[in-house]
């Protein structure tokens, strides 16, 4: 699940940037990196997630 939401979050960042540079001609370029930014953010927690790294470190907190 983790796989298919961080590709989906890459798919996203790339229509995002293509749409920025063909439809609005790279008129909007602070909006599109903060929308990119939020959206790496995102894709860096469903890798972290993917590979059990946040899991293990929750786990660690508890103890």
């Amino acid at each position: 699940m983790n796989q298919r939401m961080l590709y989906f979050v890459i798919v996203l960042m790339q229509i995002v940037v293509l749409t920025n540079v063909t439809l609005f001609d790279s008129k909007w370029n602070g909006f599109m990196m903060f929308i990119c930014t939020g959206l790496f953010i995102l894709g860096t927690f469903f890798y972290l997630k993917g590979t059990g790294k946040l899991d293990q470190h929750n786990n660690r907190d508890s103890h």
